[in-house]
C-alpha cells in the first residue's frame, strides 16, 4: 500500500475523531484544541490527496480534494473565530 494513502487515511481519521471529540467537549479551551487538531488533520490529508491525484493526472479528483481542503480550512477558522481561539 502507498504510504501517502496511509498518511492521508490517518489524517482523515484524526480529523473525524478529534472533530467529534471537540463537539462534545465541555470546556471551550479543550474544544478549541481538539478542533485545531481536527482541522490540521483534515487539511493535511486533503493536501496530500490533492498532490497525489494531480501527479497521477487525475485533475478532476485532485481539484475535488483541493476544494475539500478549502472547506475544512474554512470550517476550522469559523470554529476558532466563534470560540475566540
Amino acid at each position: 500500500m502507498n504510504p501517502i494513502n496511509i498518511i492521508a487515511a490517518v489524517g482523515l481519521a484524526l480529523g473525524a475523531v478529534f472533530g467529534m471529540a471537540g463537539t462534545f467537549a465541555a470546556q471551550p479551551n479543550i474544544q478549541a484544541l481538539l478542533w485545531a487538531i481536527d482541522g490540521a488533520g483534515l487539511v493535511m490529508a486533503a493536501a496530500l490527496l490533492t498532490v497525489k491525484y494531480f501527479r497521477e493526472g487525475h485533475d478532476l479528483v485532485g481539484g475535488r480534494s483541493r476544494s475539500c481542503s478549502s472547506v475544512s480550512r474554512g470550517i476550522s477558522r469559523y470554529r476558532c473565530a466563534y470560540w475566540a481561539c
